[in-house]
């Protein structure tokens, strides 16, 4: 009873902040990319990121691993003033035997102010945009329904998000339902540190998974309405194929490098490489270089801390920020609960 009462107040809370936002009224909400506070610090290489209820939106797939109820807030300043807030939550399914898989929750708010905007080729003037997002996720282990052992040596991981996002520019309106779909498979490879002799890499291991390839196919839309009746905005999809390597994984260090390739249909392709250490648990440090794709983005950079009060409770702070030339600067924040 507890912990649903604290669920819902925060769930309320961050509800009020949305709505109180969206009157303030961009682009679509589900066409941003990967743009999660831990992601933006390795470059927005979060495809193969498991367990952490932020990346719902990023890859449907990785809530697979959230083991305890779940939820996060992120708030992103980015372009020409552009605002972009995310709240998810993740509950696992009760289930006495095997696991019955994880359900998840989303809402987020886009919202950009005083920008040229154009429709069907005609100057609308200086208008207000905000764009509005709920989805509900549901992934699992494949494995898990039958084998458990299986499933703590090998993840084969599965998501898929249902969200229905709201686009408001001035007093025209859109609405459109999208669909995103995940898979990430990781297994346990010999880690290179195994043949170190340095005895602070050689205390007791971790046995997580150190070899993980990740794919998304994200934003499959069906339009239902339009701006204006004889015209639509096209939603575009975009795909993501990501690999990431645990280089050693021990009760002091943690070392990851990942690489990832991205290609919305609107655009170029987009290959980006990042990396995260962690020392206990505790101190993570990220970063990151788009290598293709957008000229204003190149290096980014990221903090987190994790607070673990008891077995069942920790906090997560997580601060990136992006250069992004002439354009200022990205600056991310996040907060999650896991309980």
């Amino acid at each position: 009873m507890k912990k649903l009462f604290i669920i819902t107040l925060f769930i309320a809370s961050f509800a009020g902040l949305l709505r109180a936002e969206y009157g303030m009224s961009s682009i679509p909400v589900f066409m941003i990319e990967n743009y999660v506070p831990r992601a933006l610090g390795m470059a927005n290489c979060g495809l193969t990121v498991k367990g952490d209820v932020n990346f719902i939106t990023v890859n449907p797939a990785s809530m697979a691993q959230v083991k305890l109820i779940s939820f996060g807030a992120s708030r992103m300043q980015w372009l020409f003033g552009s605002t972009y807030n995310a709240f998810n939550f993740a509950l696992p399914i009760p289930s006495k035997y095997r696991s019955a898989g994880v359900i998840g929750l989303t809402a987020a708010l886009f919202t950009i102010d005083g920008f040229d905007a154009s429709i069907n080729g005609i100057s609308q003037g200086i208008m207000n945009a905000g764009d509005f997002l709920v989805g509900l996720s549901y992934a699992n282990n494949l494995f898990a329904p039958f084998d458990n052992i299986l499933a703590d040596q090998q993840h084969l991981d599965m998501g898929f998000t249902v969200k229905f996002a709201q686009a408001q520019l001035a007093n025209y309106i859109a609405y459109s339902l999208a669909f995103d779909v995940g898979v990430s498979y990781s297994l346990r490879v010999k880690n290179f540190t195994d043949l170190l002799d340095v005895r602070q890499f050689k205390s007791e291991t971790n046995i997580s998974d150190t070899l993980t390839f990740s794919a998304a196919l994200k934003n499959l839309a069906v339009s239902l309405k339009g701006f204006t009746d004889n015209g639509q905005i096209q939603s575009p999809w975009y795909f993501g194929f990501g690999v990431s390597y645990i280089g050693f994984d021990n009760d002091r260090h943690m070392a990851k490098a990942t690489m990832e390739v991205r290609k919305p249909s609107d655009n170029e392709w987009m290959l980006a490489a990042g990396a995260e250490y962690s020392y206990k648990n505790t101190i993570f440090v990220r970063g990151g270089y788009k290598i293709l794709g957008k000229d204003y983005e190149g290096f980014s950079f990221g903090l987190g801390l994790n607070f673990e009060v008891t077995s069942t409770l920790a906090f997560t702070v997580d601060y990136s920020f992006a250069p992004l030339n002439y354009q200022g600067q990205t600056d991310a924040f996040s907060l999650s609960v896991v309980f």
